[in-house]
């Protein structure tokens, strides 16, 4: 009501170069809006085909290959499920802690955190710091859960 209400008014008190100006302000404002959930909604882009599935994290580790796994979700999530032998580094420390926690940046490195989106920025800047080998699964915990993977908890 109260719309319809000021494009009458609008439409009775405004000339016509002021009404396009309006709408065309009112449709960059709704688009940019949009624009901007979308891209918070978003995964990173990953380089080099890191992004990795977790039947091929589970098989990686059905192998025993020589593998490092890394969560990097907060400590109470750690504390619900995490994958068997990973190394908690969260997002937000992993600038600081990766060197220390991580010493050779050739390690083969499987990074996972809920559903990927964090572990997609964690790759993004493992890499940045030289590590060669490193992995997001894809899907995060959820999508090992969902295949029926055991957690440790």
């Amino acid at each position: 009501m109260i719309y319809m209400n000021l494009l009458t008014y609008l439409n009775n008190t405004m000339k016509p170069i002021q009404k396009y100006l309006i709408f065309l302000v009112l449709f960059l404002t709704v688009g940019l809006i949009v624009y901007f959930i979308s891209m918070s909604n978003a995964k990173p882009t990953l380089q080099n085909g890191t992004l990795i599935s977790p039947q091929q994290v589970k098989n990686a580790v059905d192998a025993k290959e020589k593998i490092t796994i890394v969560d990097v979700r907060r400590p109470e999530e750690y504390k619900t499920g995490h994958l068997n032998n990973s190394i908690l580094l969260t997002l937000d420390t992993i600038n600081t802690k990766a060197a220390q926690t991580l010493p050779d940046k050739n390690q083969m490195l499987y990074v996972y955190c809920r559903t990927g989106k964090r572990s997609a920025q964690a790759v993004i800047h493992l890499q940045k710091m030289g590590y060669a080998n490193v992995h997001s699964m894809d899907g995060g915990i959820t999508a090992w859960e969902n295949l029926g993977y055991g957690v440790v908890k």
